[in-house]
This record gives C-alpha cells, structure tokens and sequence, in this order.
C-alpha cells in the first residue's frame, strides 16, 4: 500500500520501514535536520511525530539486521544552531517495540569509521554489511 504523509519537514531523503512496530521512519536533510515518524498500523497512515530525532542534515538511515536499531548519518556538513557543523556523525536509535513509534538515542558514533566516498558536503552514505556488530 502506497500513501502520502505530510511530516512537516523540507528535504525528506529516505524512508525506512520497521515491520516490528509497523512504523516507517524518514531522514529530513533540510531546516535543522531531523527523523520523522509515520505509524503504519492498521494499514492506516498517521504522523507521530515530525521531528523524532532532531540532526544536523541526516542525509541516509539503515537498520540494523535484528531490526532493533535505527543508524542514522548526519555528515555535520550543513550550519546549525543546534549542532554546529564539521563532524560527521552517525547516530544508533533504538526503535520502540510497541506502535508508538519512538526512538531512544542509544549512541553517537564520531570516530572508528573511514568514509569511502566523500564529496562537496562530506560523507556521502552508509551501509550496514551482514555478519558486522
């Protein structure tokens, strides 16, 4: 079933789906930056919350393969009063098991990684491989 949400944010990049709490979440690169999240339940679509997680510009988002935790990339590289700029993040969520749909942060990650590809606005994806922790 395909439906159309408005999350009140500008820029929505991705969209992740979780079958466990049958919420779909969004990376919102515009404004200040943020995760948005959209219930599924009841094949019904209703907006939780418009800014569930607030980040610097998070351009890609991918779960983890249990499906307990959200990764979200914020390569630092758009201004912002709220989180400066400059430093590539990712942020690790832990999804909320019911339908409410909720992130928990879990950790912010700003070292240990080598971006591969890297152009004009820093990092440029991310990618969770099988068999990684």
């Amino acid at each position: 079933q395909v439906a159309t949400v408005n999350v009140g944010q500008p820029l929505t990049c991705w969209v992740r789906y979780n079958p466990d709490n049958q919420c779909a979440y969004t990376s919102n690169a515009g404004g200040d930056g943020s995760v948005s999240s959209v219930s599924t339940a009841g094949g019904s679509y209703a907006l939780v919350e418009s800014a569930a997680a607030g980040l610097n510009g998070p351009i890609d988002l991918m779960w983890s393969q249990d499906g307990q935790n959200l990764y979200v990339l914020s390569p630092g590289a758009v201004p912002s009063k709220s989180f400066g700029s400059g430093q590539p993040l990712i942020y690790v969520y832990e999804a909320g098991r019911d339908s409410a749909c909720g992130l928990t942060l879990v950790q912010a990650i700003s070292s240990g990684y080598a971006p591969s590809f890297i152009q004009g606005n820093g990092v440029a994806g991310i990618a969770v491989y099988p068999g990684n922790p």
